[in-house]
């Protein structure tokens, strides 16, 4: 299967706060993708984070 997303070294701070320290995520194409996590742990800073990145990708 080919690679559908491919997600290396992610971090993301707010101020002093690091919030997503090194993520890599690989997504083949027919995968189904779950991001767990308690409240908090920065699953909604990922998934904006990589849908920014990706917007970007297309733009540039």
């Amino acid at each position: 299967m080919s690679v559908m997303a491919d997600i290396r070294s992610v971090h993301r701070s707010f101020g002093a706060l690091e919030v997503l320290k090194g993520i890599d995520l690989e997504v083949r194409t027919g995968e189904f993708t779950v991001v767990l996590g308690p409240s908090g742990s920065g699953r909604s800073t990922l998934l904006r984070t990589t849908r920014t990145r990706a917007f970007l990708s297309k733009v540039l």
